[in-house]
C-alpha cells in the first residue's frame, strides 16, 4: 500500500484544489491523510474540498473529521481511500491548551483486500509547553489496541520526538530507528521534520518516508510504502 500524508492549507483557499487534486492523482496512493481541510467555509468559496478533491482525484471513499466550526463551515481533517470505509470517529485530544483550538484525530477501519487496517490521520497541536507531546501519547494508547495500525499527519513536533513517544511500540518512518529523518517544512528550504508517517512494529515497510518538493502548501507532501505483516 503507498500511504501519503499532506497538509493541504485549506488548498490554498480552494483556489489550488484542481493542482493539488491533479497531483494527488498522479501519485496514486492507496490512502491519503490530508490536514488543514475546509468544508463550506466562507474563506475557501463554500466549497466541499474533501468531496471535491475526492472526485477530481478519483477516490471513490472519502471522510472528513471536523476540529472546529469556522467561518459559516467547518476546518479539519481528512482521509481519502481506495479501500472501503467500514467505521470513522473523529476524537478530541482531552489536553486543552487556551491559546489553540480544538485538536483531534481521526480512526477509520478499512477494508484492505479482506483485512482490517486501522488509520489514523492527525494535526497535533502549535503550542510549545508540551500538549503536542501529551497528544501524541494519547492516540499512542489507542493505537496500541489494534493489530495493525498506520498513522500519519502534521504532528508539529521533531522527527525524533514522535520517535522516542512511540517506538518501540511503533515505528516512525521519518527519523525512527534506522530511518532518516527528513525535513518536510516549510516549502523551499525546509527546517523542520514535523510531518511523519508512523506503523504497527509488524507493519511490512519499504524504506523510510519520501518528500515531494512542490509549492503548492506551506508543507512538503510525504509518502511510504506500508503493507500487511508476512502469514506464516
Amino acid at each position: 500500500m503507498k500511504i501519503l500524508s499532506f497538509n493541504v492549507k485549506n488548498f490554498m483557499h480552494s483556489r489550488q484544489m484542481e493542482q493539488i487534486s491533479a497531483l494527488l492523482r498522479e501519485m496514486d496512493a492507496d490512502i491519503v491523510g490530508l490536514q488543514e481541510v475546509d468544508e463550506n467555509t466562507a474563506r475557501s468559496g463554500k466549497v466541499f474540498q474533501l468531496q471535491t478533491c475526492a472526485a477530481l482525484a478519483g477516490y471513490p471513499y472519502y471522510v472528513f473529521g471536523k476540529n472546529i466550526d469556522f467561518k459559516g463551515g467547518e476546518y479539519g481533517n481528512g482521509i481519502l481511500s481506495k479501500y472501503p470505509i467500514l467505521s470513522a470517529e473523529t476524537v478530541s485530544y482531552q489536553v486543552k491548551e487556551p491559546g489553540d483550538h480544538n485538536r483531534s484525530y481521526m480512526r477509520c477501519q478499512l477494508d484492505v483486500n479482506g483485512k482490517t487496517l486501522c488509520f489514523y490521520n492527525t494535526h497535533l497541536t502549535l503550542q510549545k509547553n508540551g500538549e503536542a507531546v501529551e497528544e501524541l501519547k494519547e492516540v499512542c494508547a489507542r493505537m496500541e489496541k489494534d493489530p495493525n495500525a498506520v498513522m500519519v499527519g502534521d504532528f508539529n513536533l521533531p522527527a525524533e520526538t514522535v520517535a522516542s513517544v512511540m517506538e518501540p511500540r511503533f515505528k516512525a518512518l521519518n527519523g525512527g530507528a534506522g530511518f532518516e529523518t527528513v525535513l518536510t517544512f516549510p516549502i523551499g528550504i525546509p527546517r523542520v521534520s514535523i510531518d511523519n508517517i508512523v506503523v504497527s512494529k509488524n507493519m511490512e515497510t519499504e524504506g523510510g518516508i519520501t518528500t515531494y518538493l512542490g509549492e503548492l502548501s506551506d508543507h512538503n507532501l510525504i509518502y511510504a510504502q506500508v503493507d500487511f505483516p508476512q502469514e506464516d
